[in-house]
């Protein structure tokens, strides 16, 4: 994914010719968005009940955008793409490497996998198959559709039934679970 950006910026930002993907030490992050997950994680656990989405939205919206999958955020067949045009065996072992490296030179992409931090000692090659091109790396967006297995939506009509009595789906704020239920046609009636 990283090298088709690199590839399709080169006119609009032909001074981007690298990209550094640097893995820290395991350990405790510091990082903002790590720090930001943990804070909303902690308000989260706060909470006794959360019974709308919306209030999951809404804590995450207080110090993060939100992205809607599907609606402002397409889901690319990255997968497929990946078997079809690369390597299935990298020059260099992913799990072993401090730093990756991908650098463009023209229309060419290539990849360097680095065990260590400072130098740059590992040889830089291409990812792509015999006859394959970057240019060709077209992946097609995956139409989200929900899938949620009979059993999980029984247990969940059992557990609001149980939770808010059998009238459950006349209370307002259990429209989310309402509207799941009844989109879901292979639910069995009990």
């Amino acid at each position: 994914m990283a090298m088709k950006w690199l590839y399709d910026v080169r006119i609009r930002y032909p001074n981007i010719t690298e990209i550094q993907i640097i893995f820290p030490v395991t350990g405790h992050s510091f990082i903002p968005p790590d720090r930001i997950f943990a804070w909303t994680e902690k308000q989260i656990r706060r909470r006794e009940n959360i019974i709308e989405s919306q209030e999951y939205i809404d804590l995450i919206a207080k110090h993060a955008t939100i992205h809607k999958v599907g609606i402002n955020a397409l889901i690319l067949d990255w997968k497929t793409e990946r078997q079809n045009n690369l390597k299935s065996n990298f020059h260099f072992q992913v799990s072993k490497c401090k730093r990756i490296i991908i650098t463009r030179s023209g229309d060419k992409i290539q990849v360097t996998g680095e065990v260590v931090y400072r130098n740059n000692i590992a040889a830089s090659t291409s990812l792509l198959k015999k006859g394959k091109k970057i240019v060709n790396i077209n992946p097609s967006v995956i139409e989200i559709l929900p899938s949620i297995k009979p059993d999980k939506l029984l247990d969940v009509k059992k557990l609001l039934q149980i939770h808010f009595g059998l009238q459950w789906d006349q209370l307002p704020e259990l429209l989310f679970y309402k509207n799941i239920l009844q989109n879901n046609v292979d639910l069995t009636e009990n």
